[in-house]
């Protein structure tokens, strides 16, 4: 198999500084709170998912006007996601469950049923405030696996 030089320089990478490091920015406790097992089970598939790919993995709440600690990971869910612009150079970002936005610079993956919703409020009411998750909102998918994946190597 041959390694692309992205590859070549992860590895290295973990080699000398250790393992690569991922934070999982949590939604908005509220909301968690209404699915509280569905949510622990998400972040728990989240974090084991990047612990099967060699990242060391922590959690941080995404409260408003504060920075999440340093890492070359970001996943950024629902609230969590407005952290995702304060990101230091060199890091890598990806939101679940939330809008794109013309000016975002990460992907954004969402299960389809809580991305029909969000849409669905948005055409209504002109904005996602108010906006009320599902328990779809919590459930981390194989295109979410995928774009994780991807994201990655890349």
């Amino acid at each position: 198999m041959k390694l692309t030089r992205q590859q070549l320089r992860s590895l290295l990478k973990e080699s000398i500084y250790g393992k690569p490091t991922a934070v999982i920015i949590t939604g908005n406790p509220k909301y968690l709170a209404m699915h509280q097992q569905e949510a622990d089970k998400f972040y728990s598939d989240i974090a084991y998912f990047l612990m099967n790919m060699g990242y060391e993995v922590h959690y941080d709440p995404g409260e408003p006007y504060t920075t999440p600690p340093s890492a070359d990971i970001w996943v950024g869910h629902s609230r969590g996601i407005g952290r995702l612009r304060f990101a230091p150079e060199g890091t890598k970002t990806i939101a679940f469950g939330g809008r794109t936005r013309p000016d975002d610079t990460w992907l954004t993956v969402n299960h389809p049923e809580d991305e029909r919703k969000l849409l669905d409020h948005v055409a209504v009411h002109g904005t996602s405030r108010g906006f009320y998750p599902g328990p779809e909102h919590y459930v981390f998918t194989s295109d979410m696996e995928r774009a994780l994946f991807d994201l990655n190597l890349s």
